[in-house]
C-alpha cells in the first residue's frame, strides 16, 4: 500500500528515512537531522532557553511536548490507564513503571549486592542507605568492618563522597590513609 503525502517536500523529507540522508547539521555539536525544523528544535538543547511557557504557573520548557505533559499537573489529566486496576497516570512511562508490580520485572540492579528494583529512584535510595551504613562503619559507630571487596563498590563510592562533603566538619581519613597502629 502506497503512503500518501500532502506535497512534494513532505515526500522528499520522508525519503530520507529510507536513504539515511541527514542534510541538516548542528553547528555546535555536529549532530545531523533529516529536517531543518528538527535541527531548530535541537538547538535549544545547547542553551538555557525555555521558550515554551506554562500559562498556569509560568514554568518554562524546552519543547511544546514537555510543556503538554507538564500541564497535566494543572488539569489533573491522566490519559494512561492500567488494564489490571483502576489506576491512571499522566505519562506512559509512569504507567510502565506501575505495571512492573504485576510483571515482577526489576530492571534496576544494585551492582554491589545484586538486589533488583522496579525503578531507578528505589535503586538510588537503596544505594544511599547502604552508603550511610558504610559511612557509619567507617566512622566507627558500628564495630562491623566492611569487606575489602567493597572498597571499589558503588556503595563505598557513595560513602567516600559523603565523607568528602563532611571533611570540613570532621577530621576524616580513609582506612588506607590512617597511620598503622603500633
Amino acid at each position: 500500500m502506497a503512503k500518501g503525502f500532502r506535497d512534494l517536500y513532505t515526500l522528499w523529507s520522508h525519503k530520507r528515512v529510507h536513504t539515511g540522508e541527514r542534510p541538516f547539521t548542528c553547528s555546535m555539536c555536529g549532530k545531523q537531522f533529516t529536517q531543518s525544523s528538527i535541527l531548530r528544535r535541537h538547538h535549544v538543547t545547547h542553551t538555557n532557553e525555555r521558550p515554551c511557557k506554562c500559562s498556569d504557573c509560568g514554568s518554562g520548557f524546552k519543547s511544546a511536548a514537555v510543556l503538554r505533559v507538564h500541564q497535566r499537573i494543572h488539569t489533573e489529566e491522566r490519559p494512561f490507564s492500567c488494564s489490571r486496576c483502576a489506576m491512571r497516570f499522566s505519562t506512559s512511562s509512569n504507567l510502565g513503571t506501575h505495571q512492573r508490580v504485576y510483571t515482577g520485572e526489576r530492571p534496576f540492579t544494585c551492582c554491589e549486592c545484586g538486589k533488583g528494583f522496579s525503578n531507578s529512584c528505589n535503586l538510588l535510595a537503596h544505594q544511599r542507605v547502604q552508603a550511610v551504613h558504610l559511612l557509619h562503619v567507617w566512622e566507627g559507630i558500628y564495630s562491623i568492618i566492611p569487606p575489602a571487596a567493597t572498597s571499589a563498590s558503588s556503595h563505598w563510592g557513595e560513602a567516600v563522597h559523603l565523607l568528602r562533603v563532611w571533611e570540613g566538619i570532621h577530621s576524616v581519613t580513609t582506612p588506607a590513609e590512617r597511620p598503622a597502629s603500633s
